[in-house]
């Protein structure tokens, strides 16, 4: 089907829905996806200005927000247009910028600038919503954000997304390659494909359900393998949002200056995640690549952080030389020992000497070889 008969049905849908009877599973708003060919852009814009003044003509509550101007019009709000003016080239990251706007916006925030004008400028509460200007926000702005988050706010009406790009599976393909995301919400539109789909419970979700998760976070479970799936896992609630930003704000005060605070205490109960959030504070710290690229590449890809300020302290924290030491204080402990007021003690210097390719069994024999490796007499035995 070609884009002028998608549009065709799309004008039948539009004019014969009911915005009191269309809802959700959960009896929210309706959402829609109507998606077409890129290259029928214009053909598109046109079709669409045209529909809403037939829509009002015939007193159809329909209002249209093209995401673009509204994006635009609130950056240059909140700053003048010159500051965003060689950002790409200040940062040399593209992901940098996208990630300065859309902290500029508070996207995915309660005060989130673009989601609250929308809901603002809605004249009715049963109104067509058409959301346009989809492909001109790319990369800035992704539109599967916009239909997820307008889902908590909207409890009656039509919200239909133009988009330029292929809707397959509960997943978004902007301009038929990119893969912008999920949004489980949503339905096929009439005019995309004869009688619309609704979904199974596996297309709600992003990642497949079926997937191999580890049921258990182990410290001292550090190989590849498991250390990537551990960072595409991850996920950052807002407790977590304030824990990693008072850590890297605290971190980054021993940067480059002296202080006497060294330690950090995590404290909660069994299966409250303190593992998992240990096991991130190393990967994030250490200067390692897994698979090819840093671990706080894997946050950024998925926006786990929202601030850019915590960003920017993890990056200070990355920048700087560190060998992190993560074990299980139970395995490398000796149960036998006499002194069991030092095994704590005992237990980091252990993992402390075995880091270092010393005996980590015999401390004694790890002190000699420390001599021996002082004085350059350390030889490697054939």
């Amino acid at each position: 089907m070609n884009t002028d008969q998608k549009l065709n049905k799309l004008d039948d849908f539009l004019h014969t829905i009911s915005t009191e009877t269309t809802t959700g599973l959960g009896g929210e708003a309706g959402y829609y996806v109507f998606s077409y060919d890129p290259k029928d852009e214009m053909k598109v814009r046109h079709w669409t200005a045209r529909e809403v003044e037939m829509l009002q003509e015939n007193h159809r509550p329909v209002v249209e927000f093209d995401l673009y101007k509204i994006m635009t019009t609130l950056l240059v709000d909140k700053h003048p247009r010159e500051k965003y003016e060689g950002l790409e080239m200040r940062y040399g990251s593209m992901t940098r910028v996208v990630n300065a706007a859309n902290s500029v916006l508070h996207i995915g925030l309660p005060m989130d600038l673009m989601l609250n004008y929308i809901v603002e400028h809605i004249p009715k509460e049963d109104s067509i919503i058409l959301l346009t200007g989809v492909g001109k926000c790319y990369p800035l702005l992704r539109s599967h954000k916009i239909l997820n988050d307008l889902h908590d706010r909207l409890a009656q009406g039509i919200v239909l997304m133009m988009f330029p790009g292929k809707y397959e599976d509960g997943y978004l393909y902007l301009f038929g390659e990119v893969k912008d995301g999920n949004n489980y919400r949503a339905k096929l539109s009439k005019g995309t494909r004869n009688g619309g789909t609704d979904m199974n419970i596996g297309q709600m979700f992003a990642k497949p359900i079926n997937r191999d998760i580890k049921p258990v976070v182990k410290p001292g479970q550090v190989d590849d393998a498991t250390v990537k799936l551990e960072l595409q896992e991850y996920v950052v609630t807002q407790e977590l949002q304030k824990h990693f930003a008072e850590f890297f704000s605290n971190y980054r005060l021993g940067i480059g200056a002296n202080t006497d605070r060294i330690g950090v205490w995590i404290s909660g109960f069994f299966g409250s995640g303190k593992s998992h959030f240990l096991k991130m504070l190393s990967y994030l710290i250490d200067d390692d690549e897994v698979d090819g690229k840093p671990a706080l590449d894997y946050f950024i890809e998925d926006n786990k952080i929202e601030s850019q300020k915590v960003l920017d302290d993890i990056r200070a924290a990355e920048s700087v030389d560190t060998d992190v030491i993560l074990f299980d204080i139970a395995s490398k402990s000796r149960t036998s020992s006499a002194a069991k007021r030092d095994v704590i003690t005992m237990v980091f210097l252990r993992a402390f000497n075995e880091k270092l390719g010393y005996s980590y069994q015999y401390p004694r024999m790890a002190d000699l070889e420390r001599k021996l490796d002082v004085r350059g007499e350390t030889r490697k035995i054939p």
